[in-house]
């Protein structure tokens, strides 16, 4: 509600000042659409993100797909585990849910973050049958790509989707599962930060990389090969 309410206040003061800059020069004018149109997207997605995941998928049988994060020696983050203990409700209110653990072992990490997080569900009570790791990856977009290659290898390919990271990362992490597999009918459900200074260093790399999906996914649409 903080931050919400922090950036109403900041579109507000800074819309205020660059309207009234606005018939300075074009120039001026120029940056002061682009500083609106930042501050009014950035807004709605910092909205979107806090509000929109925190509900519970309805019980049916479901990948419920957890994305990786960085692993301290053998434990997971405070990031990584928020997003576990989200992933833990869901498959401890669906017993017809199997799961997805996704993330390979960085330079600076004893284990790969696969391994990691089954452990950490697995200590938590859920079934380790229901449970696969996959340990290969290195981005958000690898996530996706080799646990969809899972997923087909396990004969579960045509399940629903569930996808578990932090709320910010939901919908860049949506978008990447249609353009992989885009009949697959795929939801999400986000756990929150480390607090408000990390959420909003994350939420605007996020919001970058989303704008950067969403051109690339445009791009290649309408038959661009990059």
């Amino acid at each position: 509600r903080n931050i919400i309410a922090g950036c109403v206040a900041l579109i507000v003061i800074v819309g205020a000042v660059a309207i009234r800059k606005m018939a300075v020069c074009p120039v001026q004018r120029l940056l002061a659409f682009g500083l609106c149109f930042f501050l009014v997207t950035y807004a709605v997605f910092q909205i979107w993100s806090l509000i929109a995941y925190r509900r519970l998928p309805e019980k049916r049988p479901c990948v419920v797909l957890v994305l990786g994060c960085r692993v301290n020696g053998w434990d997971p983050s405070r990031t990584l585990a928020g997003r576990l203990d989200a992933a833990a409700e869901i498959l401890s209110d669906n017993p017809d849910a199997v799961c997805v653990v996704s993330g390979g072992k960085g330079d600076n990490e004893l284990q790969a973050e696969g391994d990691v997080m089954k452990r950490y569900l697995t200590e938590r009570g859920i079934d380790p049958s229901r449970i696969y790791a996959e340990t290969r990856s290195y981005s958000t977009e690898e996530n996706i790509k080799y646990s969809f290659a899972l997923l087909e290898a396990e004969g579960l390919s045509e399940l629903p989707v569930v996808v578990v990271s932090s709320s910010y990362h939901i919908t860049r992490a949506q978008l990447l599962c249609v353009l992989e597999n885009r009949r697959i009918d795929v939801s999400g459900y986000g756990s929150m930060g480390e607090g408000p200074f990390v959420w909003v260093s994350d939420t605007v790399r996020e919001y970058m990389a989303l704008w950067k999906t969403a051109v690339l996914a445009a791009y290649r649409a309408v038959g661009g090969t990059a």
